[in-house]
């Protein structure tokens, strides 16, 4: 049982980490893909000082949600990094799992100690 919560804990550690690093660089990836589709659309659309007030010099889109002066990828970063799974239950499963490995090893020391007084070394 304590071999399967650290291993169960370090599987949703890195879920929680590494996945949450590469679905973060793949949204960002795709945001940029939008914007740069977006703007190719919108040249032969609008005139240039209007595309400026939709695309600054970054090239980043200026809406961002709910917050004024945050940007496109701004806001997909944050929706990238908040859906990812918090931390904290991998390493309680692993320090759980750590915990009743110890604990069991203390009993089987015991338990020998206890036979090897009794005269019993099996």
């Amino acid at each position: 049982m304590p071999t399967s919560l650290v291993l169960l804990g370090t599987i949703w550690l890195y879920y929680a980490t590494i996945n949450a690093t590469m679905m973060r660089t793949r949204a960002m990836s795709d945001a940029m893909q939008m914007e740069a589709d977006l703007k190719g659309w919108a040249m032969g659309k609008v005139s240039e000082s209007e595309l400026l007030d939709i695309f600054p010099e970054n090239y980043s889109l200026r809406f961002g949600g709910e917050i004024k002066n945050r940007s496109f990828r701004m806001m997909i970063e944050e929706i990238a990094v908040s859906s990812a799974p918090p931390v904290w239950p991998g390493v309680a499963s692993i320090l759980i799992g750590l915990v009743g490995a110890f604990a069991s090893l203390r009993d089987k020391r015991k338990k020998k100690a206890e036979q090897a007084v009794d005269g019993n070394p099996h």
